[in-house]
This record gives structure tokens, sequence and C-alpha cells, in this order.
């Protein structure tokens, strides 16, 4: 695909939400303040589950490790329960996310 028609399908889907969140909140205002909402709640569920995966373990720093040794020390995975798959997307289980 072209940049070109790359930029103007994403310029597509962008206008395609405020327009429809526009009718949704009645006002240009609303659907932006909702735009931004979302990317809030987005950005604070990202951080929470690669935070989660990522930084509680202890990694060396080994420069004779292989690649496979480096992705086992340096992701976890945690307990999954039905909500934390939905809620993490089941990147809870980074290990297997890191390795396909």
């Amino acid at each position: 695909m072209e940049v070109v028609e790359r930029f103007f399908l994403g310029s597509l889907f962008f206008f395609r939400f405020f327009v429809f969140y526009y009718y949704a909140t009645g006002s240009w205002g609303g659907a932006f303040k909702l735009y931004f909402f979302m990317r809030v709640m987005e950005s604070m569920w990202f951080t929470w589950i690669t935070a989660m995966n990522h930084f509680p373990m202890a990694v060396s720093l080994d420069k004779n490790a292989n690649w496979v040794d480096l992705q086992l020390e340096s992701t976890q995975n945690f307990t999954p329960s039905p909500f934390v798959n939905w809620l993490s997307g089941h990147l809870n289980h980074q290990i297997e996310h890191h390795f396909f």
C-alpha cells in the first residue's frame, strides 16, 4: 500500500471516529473530550499491563546469553483468571507473547 493511500485511510478512520462521536455527544467539544478520555484510559491500561509483565524481573547483563534465555529472564506470566485474560487481552502470557 502506498504512503498516500495509507495516510488517506488513516485520516478517513480518524474522521469517521469524530463524526460518529459528534452525533453521539451532540457537539464537537464532546467528541474531542471523549477521544482524549479514551486515550488516557488506553494509556493507563497499556502501562499497567506492561509494568506487570516486564519490570519486576531482575535481568542479567550477561553478554553471552542467547536470545531465548534473555526472553525467559526478562518477562513473566502472571496468574490468569477469566477477568484478567479479558482485561489484558491475554497479554498476561508474556513469555508466549515474546516467543510467538
